[in-house]
């Protein structure tokens, strides 16, 4: 009867951690087990916060490079924008082109500009005789002088051997209130004067 009895279920578990080897291996993989969940998970999140934060400023610097790229060349033309909307002094400006040149103003007519962001585009166009050097020391005088003009268009014609030139100037103004120069200067502070208690002589 005895030997007729179902041995005992042996844990497989149990048995194939049995001896020392197995349960050393055993240990160190539920160690490594736990270092992998508890220090590289962590560890990984942060360097993936460092490289959103290291690309944030990289995209940071660039932009500055270009502000600063953009505050240089700013700079270059800051000198030829004038500050106000002043069409009398603008059409005297051109027309001291015009009459340092061997040439005669046939036409001159302002037309109606446009609003550029803070600053105003001013046209006129310009219809003049002379001959070709005078016409094109104009052209270059006004591109390249103190103000920003550009020459939209240009066309040249020669009628009963006279060179004719019409051309359509366009001038940049920075559309702000200038200060006003007639404005009463205010006068210097007075020091008072202080007796001395001499006698006049």
């Amino acid at each position: 009867m005895a030997e007729n009895a179902k041995p005992k279920p042996v844990n497989k578990w149990a048995e194939r951690l049995r001896g020392r080897s197995r349960m050393a291996v055993a240990a160190i993989g539920g160690v490594f087990l736990l270092g992998f969940v508890g220090v590289s998970h962590p560890l990984g999140q942060r360097i993936d916060t460092a490289n959103d934060r290291a690309a944030k400023a990289q995209a940071r610097a660039m932009l500055a490079g270009e502000v600063a790229n953009l505050r240089r060349q700013a700079a270059l033309y800051q000198h030829k924008l004038p500050q106000g909307i002043d069409t009398n002094d603008w059409t005297n400006y051109i027309l001291g082109f015009i009459r340092s040149q061997r040439v005669r103003l046939t036409r001159m007519d302002p037309k109606e500009g446009v609003t550029l962001g803070p600053c105003k585009v001013l046209v006129w166009q310009v219809e003049l005789e002379g001959d070709f050097q005078s016409c094109a020391k104009i052209v270059a005088g006004l591109e390249n002088g103190e103000r920003l003009i550009r020459i939209d268009r240009l066309v040249l014609e020669v009628n009963a051997g006279r060179l004719s030139m019409t051309m359509v100037v366009k001038g940049l103004a920075l559309d702000v209130p200038t200060k006003d120069k007639s404005a009463p200067a205010k006068p210097a502070p007075t020091l008072p004067i202080h007796n001395t208690g001499r006698a006049a002589s």
